[in-house]
């Protein structure tokens, strides 16, 4: 089952590094820790009621710029022996299990695989010196663990995502499901390309881990930088999120604050930021004086498709359908297929 969305924003106004492989039995229950996983190798393992594992990923130094999304698969988990999986950082955890079962209005749906997005503590676009030392001790550990008298094979990727940090102008492609939300952040402070180099650069100069020669280059930069941009730059910035879809499977769209945790599940969202209900178009208006740094977009699909069907549901898409020329006459007919399948 998946989602594919895009969405389309419009501006408007080095540490030694040790290699270490352990098993502990303790207590008949048998730990397995290796910190040598890498990123993008998907990784097969058996776990059971006597054996765990704790894999801890390492890439290169530039991956930790973008977050780690932790993929976990198993087919042979089931509801009464679920597998739990736990997301170790440094500051911060996060757990979810396999199977996930989600309740929908006519029946429990059951996946055996999900996707989750670990909070970036360490975001280039941050200026928290409290964070310098993130990007080196930042690494996920992930804990696998079971009751199941049997063996339980499970395969399990980290990687970084993709295009993470969202460009002006630009169109978004995505795939999610029930149990593979995804989001990503939009940054105001960009002018018409939004260059990464620059930011890492910059990130590295405020927590003093440049040499001299990278040194010289930024103040380069930055005094070329600040020419071009100072006019624009003290001007009040807006911005337009639009999102389209093909089908009429309602989903949510939330707007959060540039900080962590993210909340990507369809019940803590409602707890914070903006979010919008949608079946085939929405669209939302967003301030840097709201969001100074700027704000994470989560994209979630909903267990019913209720809140997009009900009358008055969906009060945010009249306020921007004018702008985009999009009919506030047109009806939608939502037809639902087995499963939640959305195509944004």
């Amino acid at each position: 089952m998946a989602v594919i969305g895009w969405m389309k924003f419009v501006f408007l106004f080095s540490f030694p590094y040790l290699c270490l492989q352990e098993t502990i039995n303790k207590g008949g229950i048998i730990f397995h820790y290796n910190n040598t996983y890498k990123y993008d190798v998907p990784y097969t393992v058996a776990v059971n009621k006597s054996t765990e594992y704790i894999l801890e990923f390492g890439g290169e130094l530039e991956a930790y710029d973008t977050p780690a999304r932790v993929t976990v698969a198993s087919d042979f988990a089931n509801k009464t022996y679920p597998l739990f999986i736990t997301a170790r950082q440094q500051k911060g955890v996060f757990s979810w299990q396999l199977p996930m079962i989600v309740q929908t209005p006519v029946s429990l749906e059951q996946f055996t695989n999900i996707s989750r997005t670990l909070c970036p503590h360490n975001n280039m676009f941050t200026e928290d010196e409290d964070t310098c030392d993130v990007s080196t001790q930042n690494t996920p550990i992930i804990h696998l663990t079971s009751s199941s008298p049997d063996s339980i094979n499970v395969t399990i990727l980290v990687e970084t995502v993709q295009d993470f940090f969202v460009r002006l102008n630009s169109t978004t492609n995505l795939t999610i499901t029930p149990s593979q939300p995804m989001y990503y952040f939009f940054p105001f402070d960009q002018s018409n390309n939004l260059d990464l180099s620059y930011q890492h650069a910059k990130r590295k100069y405020l927590c003093n881990q440049m040499d001299e020669n990278e040194g010289t280059s930024f103040h380069r930069y930055l005094l070329r930088s600040n020419f071009e941009t100072r006019s624009w730059m003290s001007r009040p910035k807006s911005v337009i999120v639009m999102i389209e879809s093909d089908d009429d499977i309602c989903a949510v769209v939330s707007i959060q604050n540039f900080s962590c945790p993210v909340f990507d599940n369809e019940r803590d969202i409602l707890y914070d930021g903006y979010y919008l209900t949608m079946t085939r178009r929405g669209g939302i208006t967003l301030t840097q004086d709201t969001f100074p740094v700027g704000f994470y977009i989560v994209f979630i699909v909903k267990t019913s498709d209720e809140d997009c069907t009900e009358k008055g549901g969906n009060a945010t898409l009249p306020h921007v359908a004018q702008y985009l020329g999009w009919s506030q006459e047109e009806q939608v007919q939502v037809v639902t297929n087995d499963g939640r399948v959305k195509t944004f």
